[in-house]
């Protein structure tokens, strides 16, 4: 029998249709994918989010996305998705080693960030996926600072389009 609903990806939009979809008893089921509640989760301070006026932190804002989800019956699968058959309903939903159908599929994947190639760029991104306490952050921030410039002539170059 198929799923009411298929959700992909776990970043705000995803999780606020989870809540919707479950409170309207669709049952439906997130796939995280390799990002689980997506960028936000390394963003510190969210000033753009409806209902936090003083902004929130992302982490936090991701968590109690999950948590709201979830109190209502929204199931979570880490798990990739390699392929979504659209030509026949239901919808055929493939990981690398299940097969799920489901009547809807809602497709809310997000988007990466645009890397800059300066120095110590990546080990920046790596400190904070990891996520660590907002005091062990502090040394990256030097290397921001020291490469503001260099990011300025980069961006001048290559414009986002």
């Amino acid at each position: 029998m198929p799923h009411k609903l298929i959700i992909l990806g776990s970043g705000p939009a995803g999780l606020t249709a989870a809540i919707y979809a479950a409170r309207a008893e669709y049952a439906p089921i997130v796939f995280e994918g390799s990002h689980p509640g997506g960028q936000l989760m390394e963003t510190s301070d969210v000033e753009n989010f409806p209902g936090f006026p003083e902004g929130v932190d992302g982490f936090m804002l991701m968590d109690n996305l999950r948590k709201q989800a979830s109190r209502f019956g929204t199931r979570f699968k880490q798990s990739m998705i390699e392929s979504v058959d659209f030509s026949s309903s239901p919808y055929t939903v493939r990981s690398s080693s299940e097969e799920f159908k489901a009547k809807s599929v809602i497709i809310s994947t997000g988007a990466s960030p645009r890397l800059l190639g300066i120095p110590g760029e990546r080990k920046c991104l790596e400190a904070r996926a990891l996520r660590p306490a907002r005091p062990a952050m502090e040394p990256f921030t030097a290397i921001w600072k020291s490469s503001l410039s260099e990011a300025a002539t980069r961006l001048a170059r290559k414009p986002f389009s």
